[in-house]
């Protein structure tokens, strides 16, 4: 199932084409193959028939994505169904495979149709079946830094780790940079938002479709994060690489405002004390919760290696207008948290 799947994400191309009858009826898997291309229908056409000639109960599913604001059984016409997947039951499961994604596993369902009722075909009676809403931190964005101190700066390695709906994203942020711009994005991301660090010898570790999780690393040089005075070292280990953490302008503003994708962004960084010093200093933990998420940063030693641990967890893609100032201060109070430096001394 999974080697099927990845055929298909690897040799047939999205393209959403939609005039006249091909709005509606699918291409026929010989013609999806012939073409390297096809739209919705046509892609999970060819993965059901591709899956069924193995024997696999694999079939045909309309549904709504979330742009959709109601059910097929609520509003039984065509404008209730804006997209086509395939559902396969196997061993007791059921599996709703979106093959206009292109790095995810079959076994993850795509927030876009999460929640959805999938109209599934059962001969003259289809099943109609909501789609499980899986946990924010099934969408994962996490980058960590493994340092000690060399000299006046911070060095080590950094690993980025994606999955879910975050792996689809940003994978599909490098396929459309292409080959010549995408080691270049890999280190930007290993990078502060500022750039100030010295990125190096970055790669894939874990690319495949196929897995849970896509991970790359580099070697990482941060040096505007060590001040040092009179024998005290100040450290800041917060890498100031986060996403949605910008203040939402409410100017003007007169609608609610939607995160693109429910998620946990974490940051991570450890550090080896070095021979000969002393933690001074250790910044309090911190948690904010609000009712479209929990933000948390937590400082703690374990050894002879401090840990730093933020987390942005998104609960809801929707913040009400009249909550977003909320939002905007735990957010504010959270990144000051965060933004504590550690003290070592002799």
């Amino acid at each position: 199932i999974s080697n099927t799947f990845r055929w298909v994400q690897d040799h047939i191309r999205y393209v959403a084409f939609e005039a006249g009858i091909a709005g509606h009826r699918p291409d026929t898997p010989k013609e999806a193959l012939r073409k390297r291309y096809g739209d919705c229908k046509g892609m999970a056409l060819l993965l059901k028939t591709l899956l069924k000639a193995q024997g696999f109960d694999a079939r045909l599913t309309d549904i709504g994505t979330n742009e959709i604001p109601f059910k097929v059984s609520e509003v039984p016409t065509l404008g209730s169904a804006n997209h086509v997947i395939c559902t396969l039951f196997y061993k007791g499961k059921t599996f709703y495979i979106d093959a206009t994604c292109n790095h995810i596993p079959y076994t993850y369902t795509p927030q876009h149709i999460q929640g959805s009722e999938a109209m599934i075909e059962n001969g003259d009676k289809p099943l109609l079946q909501i789609v499980p809403q899986q946990k924010a931190d099934a969408s994962i964005d996490s980058l960590a830094y493994q340092y000690h101190l060399q000299g006046d700066a911070l060095a080590g390695k950094a690993t980025y780790q994606l999955r879910g709906d975050m792996k689809e994203w940003f994978m599909s942020i490098i396929d459309d940079a292409g080959n010549k711009n995408s080691d270049d994005i890999l280190a930007n991301n290993l990078n502060a938002d500022t750039h100030n660090m010295t990125v190096s010898d970055v790669k894939w570790t874990d690319q495949d479709a196929r897995h849970e999780w896509a991970r790359f690393t580099g070697n990482v040089v941060n040096k505007p994060a060590v001040q040092q005075m009179d024998g005290e070292i100040y450290i800041e280990l917060n890498p100031h690489n986060n996403l949605f953490d910008n203040r939402i302008d409410t100017t003007g503003r007169s609608n609610d405002y939607y995160f693109p994708v429910r998620c946990n962004i974490v940051r991570q960084a450890s550090l080896l004390i070095p021979t000969g010093y002393k933690v001074d200093y250790l910044p309090p933990s911190a948690k904010f919760s609000t009712p479209e998420g929990i933000l948390t940063c937590h400082f703690s030693r374990k050894g002879n290696t401090i840990l730093f641990h933020q987390k942005m967890q998104i609960n809801h893609r929707r913040i009400p207008l009249a909550n977003i100032p909320k939002w905007n201060e735990a957010v504010s109070k959270w990144k000051d948290a965060c933004n504590e430096q550690v003290v070592l001394k002799k």
